[in-house]
């Protein structure tokens, strides 16, 4: 999990998918033969970290909804860290039906767990 709005570049986005733990799944979204998103789920003995990207180019196109709802159908329950000041992402999430279980004052933690 980045936490950063930041972009990142291709080389260290390859550097990561080759060094990548065990316990971390990488999903594309594509949209036509261009690369939308991705989806990073992390798995932990307590939970499934979730962190999902779309490229600015294909915002508001529903692109982070389908990658969530993926995610929701892999993991029965998962946590987002979210920066405070990122309300999109924030949004999206209590869309999804996360729930607010805590901040640090920079970033808020939101929980999903299926059934509930």
């Amino acid at each position: 999990m980045t936490n950063s709005p930041d972009a990142i570049g291709y080389l260290q986005q390859l550097r990561f998918f080759l060094s990548k733990p065990s316990n971390i799944k990488l999903y594309i979204a594509w949209m036509g033969a261009k690369r939308a998103g991705y989806l990073l789920l992390r798995r932990e003995s307590t939970s499934c970290f979730i962190t999902e990207a779309v490229d600015e180019r294909f915002r508001e196109a529903g692109v982070a909804t389908g990658l969530v709802r993926f995610a929701q159908e892999c993991c029965a329950d998962l946590t987002a860290e979210i920066l405070l000041t990122n309300t999109a992402s924030i949004k999206l999430h209590q869309s999804a039906g996360f729930r607010l279980t805590g901040d640090d004052g920079r970033i808020a933690i939101y929980r999903f767990k299926r059934g509930q």
